[in-house]
């Protein structure tokens, strides 16, 4: 059975209570209260428009991050979030919103202005970067955020 980190308590109409499991203090404490939240992978938290991430035990506060990519439809946007400041052993944490939902840690990082290049934790690359296709009859290119490991 899959136990979550986090616990959701509709406490009015339009107001929900966010708590999260710290483990130091072996107990559920309030994040915060919000309208609208949604998880990625039990570790990255969306209340409202602020981002939260949970690593070893512990959750720590994003705010809103950067974008720094995005294909201009739901189709991928990459948003960053600078962690230099939190005690963390990464820079940065980068969240891929699109069709599927993922985040990457990055050790180090290259933006460029349709490009992303992440090192991980393990010492492999990531690559976020738009692809086109083809264009169709009227002259209209699709662009989507792909990514792939080098």
């Amino acid at each position: 059975m899959k136990v979550s980190k986090f616990q959701f308590v509709q406490v009015e109409r339009d107001r929900i209570v966010v708590r999260f499991y710290n483990e130091e203090n072996d107990r559920f404490e309030k994040v915060c209260a919000c309208k609208a939240y949604s998880v990625y992978e039990d570790a990255f938290l969306r209340a409202d428009s602020n981002y939260y991430f949970a690593y070893e035990g512990k959750l720590y506060p994003l705010g809103e991050g950067e974008v720094v990519l995005s294909d201009g439809v739901a189709s991928g946007i990459l948003r960053m979030f600078d962690t230099s400041q939190l005690k963390l052993p990464f820079k940065a944490v980068f969240l891929l919103l699109s069709y599927e939902r993922h985040f990457v840690c990055a050790q180090d990082y290259e933006l460029a202005e349709d490009s992303a290049r992440i090192k991980m934790l393990s010492g492999k690359t990531k690559v976020y970067e738009y692809s086109y296709d083809e264009p169709d009859l009227d002259g209209h290119q699709d662009c989507f955020l792909t990514s792939w490991d080098e």
